[in-house]
């Protein structure tokens, strides 16, 4: 932010436009908030500025965004003096939502300050002698208090300047509530893939044009292990034209899957001589029903990457327990989780077509499934299924 002219108040009204930019993108990319606190300092002739996370008491910090701190100093604060600062038990008192003056908004006059052990053991050190600090975001977990402080120098803050500083607060608000919320969807996504990268096989998600949007951390070292295919350009791209326009039939075919048939083609098998025979397994993902106001629904579709020699173990003995199938049953339901097409299910068991279909449309009925591609993701991810290490 560039330095401007005029006093405190009047810089934070002129310089508010490119301030509240970079206030916004620090709900996605939080190292923006140096920048924030860089430009207060700035308007108000500021020596330092903190913006603490706390716990739901303001007690104890979490984490912290500081400028115009060392580290030495900022540890001591967070370790202990945090809760020797003589305005803090008063601040627990005032109403959350708005910034006060340090010299005129609280009881501990400023002559008291100056004789107390934070201001001698920490505050005087660093050249500070005024603040302004409030609470400016508040939940069920947390508490996100701002302080920016002064030298003796410009002296104390005025009306005037935390006003201007609390025509900022509700942005302030808004923008930890969208951080919080940004936060948690990090986590939880986080979880989904790690949990899917431990009960599952290796896999990639691909969008409708084919392009790879992620990749696990195990299809990735499978992938660059292999001579059989690789990533070039965020695609995957096999060894051979006949493997990989079969691929990509296949990929067609399941991103069309959520407005058409829910059937999936047979797995893919590629010869790796390195890696022994790798399965390439390509199945639709059916997205949620969540309105969506400024993203089109897109369409995705997953590859299940599969040694032979690390092929699930599925026990069909648990499968008739956890669905109450008969035998029959649950040996076609491991089939088809291994890779089998109805018709090779057929000749492997001498019936027909006909009858595994019959006996698919019962296992589709005690799985809640409805499609071959859900219940192969049912018996994958079901307590029957153990991946082999």
């Amino acid at each position: 932010m560039n330095r401007l002219h005029g006093r405190p108040a009047q810089r934070l009204s002129t310089g508010q436009p490119q301030l509240l930019d970079s206030l916004y993108r620090t709900a996605a990319e939080p190292e923006h908030w140096e920048q924030v606190l860089h430009g207060l300092v700035d308007a108000l002739d500021a020596r330092s500025a903190r913006l603490l996370v706390m716990d739901r008491r303001a007690a104890s910090v979490q984490t912290g965004v500081v400028i115009n701190h060392c580290a030495q100093y900022y540890q001591q604060y967070v370790d202990h003096f945090v809760n020797l600062c003589p305005w803090r038990p008063e601040l627990a008192q005032k109403p959350p939502g708005q910034l006060y003056s340090t010299y005129l908004d609280f009881s501990c006059r400023q002559p008291d300050f100056l004789k107390s052990r934070f201001f001698n053991e920490w505050a005087r050190p660093q050249g500070i002698h005024h603040g302004m600090l409030g609470t400016v975001y508040q939940d069920a977990d947390c508490t996100v208090q701002l302080l920016i402080q002064r030298s003796d120098g410009p002296g104390h803050f005025t009306r005037e300047e935390t006003r201007a500083m609390n025509t900022l607060v509700p942005h302030l608000q808004h923008v930890c509530a969208l951080r919080r919320l940004y936060e948690n969807n990090q986590l939880r996504s986080g979880a989904i893939v790690r949990s899917a990268e431990d009960l599952a096989s290796p896999f990639l998600l691909l969008d409708a044009a084919q392009k790879v949007v992620y990749a696990s951390p195990r299809a990735e070292a499978l992938i660059r292990a292999s001579s059989v295919m690789h990533l070039q350009q965020d695609r995957l791209r096999l060894c051979t034209s006949a493997s990989q326009q079969h691929f990509q039939a296949a990929c067609a075919e399941a991103a069309k899957v959520p407005e058409g048939p829910a059937d999936t083609s047979p797995p893919l098998r590629l010869h790796c001589p390195e890696q022994g025979d790798i399965w390439l397994r390509v199945m639709p993902v059916q997205g949620d029903d969540t309105p969506l106001l400024f993203t089109p629904r897109r369409a995705f579709v997953a590859v299940q990457l599969q040694q032979a020699d690390q092929r699930p173990r599925i026990a069909a003995a648990s499968l008739q327990h956890l669905f109450d199938l008969t035998p029959t049953e649950a040996d076609i339901a491991v089939r088809l989780a291994n890779g089998d097409t109805v018709q090779r299910i057929a000749e492997a068991t001498r019936t027909r077509d006909s009858t595994v279909r019959t006996h698919l449309k019962h296992l589709f009925l005690k799985t809640g499934t409805h499609s071959q591609a859900d219940l192969v993701r049912c018996v994958l991810t079901s307590p029957a299924c153990r991946r082999s290490l």
